[in-house]
């Protein structure tokens, strides 16, 4: 079956229309759940400027050490010492809160973001054949597939960035290549990690350069987010983009199975069960 962006797009604004606000409400709350990486590292970062306030000021130490050279000839020396030790301790302090951060903010980011993307992609596959709850973005938890899903996702992560530390062609030709894991685990979240790395780098073999153009495709709607301050994302770009992308997926999912790549077994559609 071949795909236009035309077509995709156009069922997208389609579906899109007929329910707007909860894909607006699983689009919004998928983005907060899934971006406190960059939260981790805004608060790592001011850390090191509110440690400062625990020191001693610079004003106040010059006088301590005036009085007390008065009094005792090797008071300097010992202040010196104290303020030496005073800055490692801070430092140590500022190192250790700033990289628990960081590994607080990844585990949320595989344990929590990485569930809540698969179930949102879930909940815009369903809504392609009626209307689905916005609880379906809890559809992995609910249903006990998180640690499996997580590390499908983790090693689809570690290839993608592989890819990246080589060369920036190769880490896109990755991403494309594994863009549909979160997909096939939405639809089938048994399925075993190599399993659906495969079946994803065979769905997208010859089509990843039309899904680069596709991606191209909004640029302008970017564009139109980046002047809003992510007003036009939040409020249409985003759901669009994940109908659209949904509408891609049903194409190349049917011609998986048409060219006997997989079959219904392993992925069984969204049509039998689409409780949350």
């Amino acid at each position: 079956m071949i795909w236009r962006r035309r077509e995709l797009k156009k069922r997208a604004r389609r579906l899109l229309k007929e329910c707007y606000w909860p894909a607006v409400a699983v689009c919004l709350l998928t983005v907060m759940l899934t971006g406190w990486i960059g939260s981790a590292g805004i608060s790592a970062g001011r850390l090191a400027p509110e440690s400062s306030g625990v020191e001693m000021s610079e004003k106040r130490l010059r006088e301590l050490k005036k009085d007390l050279r008065e009094n005792n000839p090797i008071a300097d020396y010992k202040i010196s010492i104290f303020q030496k030790q005073l800055n490692l301790l801070m430092m140590i302090f500022v190192i250790t809160a700033t990289i628990s951060i960081f590994l607080a903010g990844l585990l949320v980011i595989f344990f929590i973001g990485n569930p809540v993307r698969v179930s949102s992609k879930r909940f815009f596959m369903c809504n392609r054949i009626r209307r689905t709850d916005i609880g379906m973005i809890l559809y992995v938890f609910r249903n006990h597939y998180t640690v499996h899903v997580t590390k499908v996702m983790f090693i689809r992560w570690a290839k993608i960035v592989a890819g990246c530390l080589m060369l920036v062609v190769p880490g896109i030709i990755r991403h494309y290549e594994y863009s549909l894991v979160p997909y096939i685990l939405a639809e089938n979240p048994r399925m075993d990690t190599e399993r659906a790395l495969e079946l994803s780098s065979a769905m997208t073999e010859g089509e990843k350069m039309k899904m680069f153009r596709l991606d191209l495709s909004f640029v302008l709607w970017e564009a139109a987010s980046a002047l809003t301050l992510g007003l036009v994302s939040a409020f249409y770009l985003l759901p669009y983009k994940e109908f659209t992308k949904a509408e891609l997926y049903h194409v190349l999912r049917q011609n998986a199975l048409e060219s006997r790549l997989c079959d219904y077994k392993e992925l069984p559609g969204f049509d039998t069960d689409l409780a949350v």
